[in-house]
């Protein structure tokens, strides 16, 4: 919380991801558009804020099933894929046993990040580089694996046949691997898996069921047209449909996946700690139909938080205090009062906030500046991240441009600088534009949102400083 006072008054197995680094990982993710046969289209962008290697005790059990995946009894056996109930009957209330936004771990020692990253080129043996496991296990407390996750290993079947890995995968499988190899490694580490509460993504092996024996639910406009979904920066080839989430029955089986995937008694050995919700557009054209798909769609929202009970995390892009998740991202956080407005009501909500900056919004020293607007509000559970720009000087997790193996955020090496814990919220002074704030390491931070300047002294001596963002 900000505080004014006069001007006289301051005081997160074993192996690592191959993925493609984005520009910009998330202010537009995945979108859906009209498409008529035979057509080709490209998505507009949409402004989305508003194992052996396993061993036995990971390995994820993936082959027992007809459809989509395990339903695991309490010994953890898979007998039958059934995510959710396609008839929309109650789904089952499924809690852990000490929950992850209590195991989620926090520090003050240095800068709170997070990272959401994917490896398209991942097996189940391997989800990521040998040489990043470590670092990735250990660096980030909160980790949210994305919609590319071995998504060419899933398209080309090429999922370790010599192994003895056989039979059909999906993204789930991936997620569940890839979940076991990082805890392998830090076993505190909390990994969140992605879906979406608009695009279907039918390489999840739990989507391409449901549009099989659903067709119904497939989003179509006013027209009778079908909405079609991309698969955004990470994945610009793919083309799927999207979810009705108008309908009852679309909305429990898509708010059932969160939980199913997340409980270890129903998906025999997960070791994911809950699911982050993106949001797309449609090809709807009335003001009606969009109303009720977005009514639809935060309803469903809700309901994936509802079944996966307050035992495991559900996050959703720009969450507000109401849909009742415990995880709020945005993708366009930036050195605005509207973010430290987010941050307060996040705070004062007691939700896990992820304030995301995206290179591409400023010049060379929005991150900076949006570092330091995180600094002046941010609070235990809160995290920081940005998307890497290559023109920006700034390197992402992993190395080189666009496509390469790594889609994740960006590092600067500020994140590793002494911090400590706040000494108290953030000094607002003068016009209620300029904020300060120190740190228990001597750190201190300056931010002035009218002269659109910032300043960081870190207690190592070192200075960060933003001009004219």
């Amino acid at each position: 919380m900000l505080r004014r006072v006069e001007s006289a008054d301051r005081a997160v197995g074993f192996v690592m991801v191959l993925l493609l680094t984005l520009h910009s990982l998330h202010t537009v993710r995945v979108d859906c558009w009209q498409m008529d046969d035979g057509a080709k289209s490209v998505g507009q962008a949409v402004d989305s804020t508003g194992g052996e290697m396993l061993g036995n005790r990971h390995r994820p059990h993936h082959h027992q099933h007809e459809g989509l995946g395990p339903t695991a009894d309490k010994r953890g056996r898979g007998n039958e894929w059934e995510y959710g109930h396609p008839d929309g009957g109650k789904g089952q209330r499924l809690e852990a046993d000490t929950p992850a936004a209590q195991r989620l771990q926090f520090s003050w020692k240095t800068v709170p990040i997070f990272q959401q990253l994917c490896n398209p080129n991942a097996t189940l043996k391997q989800a990521f580089p040998e040489e990043r496991m470590k670092l990735l296990a250990t660096r980030y407390p909160l980790i949210t694996l994305e919609h590319c996750q071995g998504y060419y290993s899933i398209q080309n079947d090429s999922i370790d046949q010599s192994q003895g890995d056989s039979g059909a995968v999906g993204m789930e499988d991936y997620f569940l691997s890839a979940a076991s190899q990082l805890k392998f490694i830090n076993p505190n580490l909390t990994v969140l898996f992605y879906t979406n509460s608009v695009a279907g993504l039918d390489y999840y092996r739990w989507c391409a069921q449901a549009f099989k024996e659903h067709p119904e639910w497939q989003l179509k406009n006013s027209d009778g047209d079908l909405c079609r979904s991309s698969g955004g920066h990470m994945l610009p080839s793919y083309s799927g449909y999207c979810w009705d989430q108008r309908q009852a029955p679309t909305q429990q089986w898509w708010a059932s996946l969160c939980a199913n995937l997340s409980n270890a008694q129903v998906t025999a050995n997960s070791q994911l700690d809950g699911c982050f919700i993106d949001v797309a557009g449609t090809c709807l054209k009335t003001q009606k139909n969009k109303q009720e798909m977005n009514s639809g769609r935060l309803h469903a929202v809700s309901l994936a938080q509802q079944l996966a009970g307050r035992g495991y995390i559900v996050g959703a892009v720009g969450a507000r205090p109401e849909d009742n998740v415990q995880l709020s991202h945005i993708y366009t956080f930036g050195p605005t009062q509207s973010s430290l407005d987010w941050l307060n009501r996040t705070k004062q909500a007691g939700m896990i906030a992820e304030a995301h900056a995206q290179t591409e919004l400023g010049n060379d020293g929005y991150v900076n500046a949006s570092l330091a607007t995180f600094l002046i509000g941010a609070y235990e559970k809160s995290y920081f991240a940005f998307s890497y720009n290559p023109g920006a000087g700034y390197h992402p997790f992993c190395d080189g441009t666009a496509p390469t193996w790594c889609a994740g955020m960006g590092w600067t090496d500020d994140f590793a600088k002494p911090l400590g814990e706040p000494l108290s919220d953030a000094v607002i002074t003068g016009s209620g534009m300029h904020f300060e704030r120190q740190f228990s390491s001597g750190t201190n931070v300056t931010l002035d949102l009218q002269a659109k300047t910032c300043e960081i002294r870190w207690s190592d001596g070192s200075i960060t400083v933003c001009n004219k963002f």
